[in-house]
């Protein structure tokens, strides 16, 4: 979840700016949570609490209407969660890949060279998923995932959350020094759902 919540917030300073670089700082006096933690949140107080779900995106939504949440929200979710259940099952990148191409119909094969040449910003399922997962697919740690997904130039901050909650997954977490930047960003309600699902969930192993 944090590398998700991560993830937005190193990418929201670049959503709009068209960043074709991985090098970059990742965060500065600029950086802010957006839409995509708002909404992880809230489906986390739906799993720990028993909330209904369209009850608790309208809570959200009206508690955060600074978040910057766009007309419609991005689908995909479901592609993301496969890809962070995969991965917690403990398959590799390769069989991942096969997964989802095969449930989704999704592309994952193209470079990350090739895509970053010509892609523009693209706030549609189709146009941003498939792209944010090859960013994850082509890392080698959790810091190049993110790096990845916002060197596309795209929806940075939204590419950036659904590559790092993969590569949180992935990789085994988030290296501190991000995780406690992106915590210390959080006001205290939000860190405090956080903090109890990953108390609960995070981290275990699932038997495939």
């Amino acid at each position: 979840m944090i590398g998700a919540i991560a993830g937005d917030i190193v990418g929201s300073v670049h959503e709009g700016q068209e960043t074709k670089t991985k090098e970059f700082p990742l965060f500065d006096e600029y950086s802010r949570f957006t839409d995509d933690p708002v909404l992880t949140v809230a489906v986390a107080s739906c799993l720990l609490r028993g909330m209904e779900y369209v009850e608790a995106f309208h809570e959200y939504f009206h508690a955060y209407p600074q978040a910057g949440f766009g007309e419609s929200f991005i689908r995909g979710a479901q592609a993301t969660a496969v890809a962070i259940l995969l991965a917690r099952m403990g398959y590799q990148k390769q069989d991942m890949r096969d997964d989802l191409e095969r449930r989704f119909g999704y592309r994952l094969t193209d470079q990350m060279e090739s895509i970053r040449a010509d892609y523009g910003f693209d706030v549609s399922c189709q146009g941003s998923v498939p792209q944010s997962s090859i960013a994850f697919l082509e890392s080698e740690d959790y810091e190049d995932a993110v790096r990845n997904a916002i060197s596309l130039g795209g929806d940075a901050d939204t590419m950036a959350c659904i590559a790092g909650g993969i590569a949180e997954t992935f990789y085994g977490g988030v290296p501190d020094s991000i995780q406690e930047r992106a915590l210390a960003m959080l006001d205290a309600p939000l860190r405090e759902v956080v903090e109890e699902f990953r108390e609960r969930f995070e981290n275990r192993r699932l038997a495939r």
